[in-house]
């Protein structure tokens, strides 16, 4: 396996710094990095350089949002051989674990799409996003697992199915990109395009869940 992470970013480097700083600290280092970041002014650029050289920074106009910001660090990824990406937030928090968990998931789930039990930092945690059950086609209407901030419970754990998956800690099989395209980042270029990614892929036959052992904080 090829993993690549990308991370979109826009200013916020304390954020960035301290993802970085979790990932670099993995105890599954294979894998390499791939930050973009569309037209930081706050020094992003020369915190790359100078403390993470190793990550491959890629620079956008300040234009691109989200969704190209992504689909930028995907192409540049599949380029490079990836055969997996690893959707990520700057805003986040891993434990040292998380990148091991989350391929000993995609090895019980070859091909799938495997998606993030997300935390509150802030302690008691509550849930910011566990799956969901299904998606009404009509309305929508999402139905979830968990209510958005209820309290997590620490005998959470396992794969469950989701019919959709958000960018914090979704990892992603090349070949859907093969099948799908990327993320639409036309009718969608800041919010949304994830979980319309997500369902695209699931209609077009892929399996997604969500891992309740692999937590971004």
């Amino acid at each position: 396996m090829k993993l690549y992470v990308v991370i979109p970013v826009f200013n916020r480097i304390q954020h960035t710094t301290r993802c970085l700083q979790t990932l670099e600290r993995q105890s599954c280092g294979n894998f390499t990095i791939v930050l973009v970041d569309d037209g930081s002014t706050d020094g992003t650029a020369r915190l790359i350089e100078k403390r993470f050289p190793w990550v491959h920074r890629i620079a956008g106009n300040g234009s691109w949002w989200w969704t190209r910001s992504v689909n930028e660090g995907i192409r540049t990824a599949l380029h490079m051989g990836a055969t997996h990406i690893l959707l990520m937030n700057n805003d986040v928090w891993l434990n040292t674990a998380y990148v091991a968990t989350l391929l000993q998931a995609a090895n019980e789930k070859p091909g799938a799409l495997i998606g993030s039990l997300n935390l509150t930092m802030e302690t008691p945690h509550r849930i910011f996003f566990a799956g969901i059950k299904k998606i009404n086609p009509i309305t929508f209407k999402e139905t979830r697992y968990h209510r958005l901030f209820a309290p997590y419970q620490p005998n959470f754990s396992g794969l469950h199915p989701s019919a959709a998956l958000n960018g914090r800690g979704t990892l992603i099989p090349a070949e859907v990109f093969d099948r799908i395209d990327l993320f639409d980042e036309k009718k969608m270029p800041q919010y949304g395009a994830d979980f319309d990614f997500a369902m695209r892929a699931r209609k077009a036959g892929f399996k997604s869940y969500i891992s309740y052992n692999a937590i971004v904080y």
